[in-house]
């Protein structure tokens, strides 16, 4: 099955507020049944688009126009990765944060890593004694940071969910990693949303 994923390129003209265009486009990612955009990253020559991950997780490269430059794809079939986040690296490749079954595994972290021309240069699996959820990521000077909630085999996320927090450099080596207890009175305490301060510190959202 494949679908297109559909994105909206908007131009305002701000010239004395006179006109607002948009224009729509789609795009086919070979290989996937990929219908979202979860995440869009602009550089000088146009959009990087992450697509959801249904028969496959598509990335594809359009210029300003809505041109396509480059797509790719990754599965991991039967088990489908889940993705929910892009981000880019100092080098200007570009890190794809999500979460993947291997089998007789539960959920696992997952990292892709790619090139500024879209081909698929790493993968890079964490958390083989937990149950993961697909985790975000940010980039802290020439760390990166990621987020993703945890749950101990068995436990069933009705029970507790855990956050951990893993700084990792930009090959995906771990560095770091720090358990968040749950806050009292709440026992699902599920990462929402990761965010660089100016001062380098971050808030979490659970």
């Amino acid at each position: 099955m494949q679908k297109n994923t559909l994105f909206i390129l908007l131009l305002f003209i701000f010239c004395h507020l006179k006109a607002q265009d948009y224009y729509i486009k789609t795009i086919s990612v070979d290989n996937t049944a990929s219908d979202n955009g979860l995440h869009i990253i602009a550089d000088e020559e146009g959009y990087v688009v992450l697509c959801g991950s249904i028969g496959g997780t598509g990335f594809f490269k359009v210029d300003f126009s809505g041109v396509e430059i480059w797509q790719n794809y990754f599965s991991f079939a039967p088990y489908e990765p889940g993705v929910t986040g892009l981000l880019q690296l100092p080098n200007g490749n570009y890190l794809l944060s999500g979460a993947v079954i291997e089998s007789g595994m539960l959920y696992q972290d997952l990292f892709t890593f790619v090139t500024t021309n879209g081909e698929i240069y790493k993968h890079v699996i964490h958390g083989d004694t937990m149950d993961n959820r697909s985790p975000n990521s940010i980039l802290r000077g020439n760390h990166i940071v990621s987020y993703t909630s945890i749950t101990p085999p068995g436990i069933g996320l009705e029970q507790y969910n855990h956050t951990l927090l893993l700084t990792m450099d930009t090959a995906g080596t771990i560095l770091r990693s720090d358990t968040i207890e749950n806050i009292a009175g709440y026992p699902r305490n599920g990462s929402a949303d990761l965010l660089l301060l100016p001062t380098q510190e971050y808030i979490l959202g659970i």
